[in-house]
């Protein structure tokens, strides 16, 4: 009987799953995207259109959610009218990867940086970090 305890112990949720259980928003400087995205152009850019970038990418930003359910479901809402991404989520490798895999089949393995209850930084690639704070 305790053996059987300790197995569904162990099938539980991680002290990293508990964490990242929550809604979360992404935290960025638009400025800096719109520098990474425009490259060589953004020099050549004028101040009214940067200013009208910016304020189009808060707006965006304002309506994405990004919300891992404890029951390992998640779902992310990129825009107010778009689809919401939904799936499933884990976390593995000691709290190294999250792990996503959608319900069209979309499998991605991304790197954690740090997981704190106010802050996840992940590294989505090479070049590409996300910053979530909690909704």
């Amino acid at each position: 009987m305790v053996c059987f305890n300790l197995l569904l112990l162990s099938c539980g949720p991680s002290q990293y799953e508990n964490t990242l259980a929550k809604k979360w928003k992404p935290s960025f400087d638009p400025e800096t995207e719109i520098k990474k995205r425009a490259k060589q152009h953004y020099a050549k850019m004028g101040k009214k259109h940067i200013d009208k970038l910016k304020q189009g990418i808060v707006q965006k930003a304002a309506q994405m959610v990004y919300e891992f359910k404890p029951d390992g479901k998640y779902r992310i809402v990129f825009e107010k009218d778009g689809e919401p991404e939904v799936g499933t989520w884990k976390v593995i490798e000691d709290g190294k990867v999250l792990f996503i895999k959608s319900d069209r089949g979309k499998q991605q393995k991304i790197a954690i940086k740090s997981l704190t209850a106010k802050k996840v930084v992940l590294s989505i690639d090479e070049n590409t970090e996300l910053v979530l704070l909690p909704a």
